[in-house]
């Protein structure tokens, strides 16, 4: 398949909508870097390739109605840090992550560094 670059461009800091970046070759997310706030589901599975996630790190607020949904952490080698907004969010519980592929919501001992 055809890699997907969303390297070059950046989306809002506030997205009203779902963001559907599933079943794709997805191996830079770097255009997220700015996204803070979502009120739709991010679906960012089914991206094989998608090593790094370490471009969430400014993501705080979700609706938990509407969680981002990730492929299984062991996928990943890079993952915000820590001390970031996305882990801090994540353990304040402003912020649901679910492993799409066991339906589990995911901590921060599992999705950060």
């Amino acid at each position: 398949g055809t890699e997907i670059d969303l390297s070059s461009g950046d989306l809002t800091l506030d997205v009203a909508g779902d963001i559907f970046l599933n079943g794709n070759n997805l191996v830079d997310i770097s255009g997220l870097i700015n996204l803070s706030e979502l009120k739709g589901y991010l679906y960012l599975t089914s991206n094989p390739n998608l090593t790094d996630i370490t471009y969430l790190e400014n993501l705080q607020v979700n609706n938990p109605s509407f969680p981002v949904y990730l492929d299984d952490p062991s996928q990943y080698t890079r993952k915000p840090a820590v001390g970031s907004n996305f882990c801090q969010a994540v353990d304040s519980g402003s912020l649901t992550v679910v492993n799409a592929d066991t339906s589990q919501t995911l901590t921060s001992s599992e999705i950060c560094e």
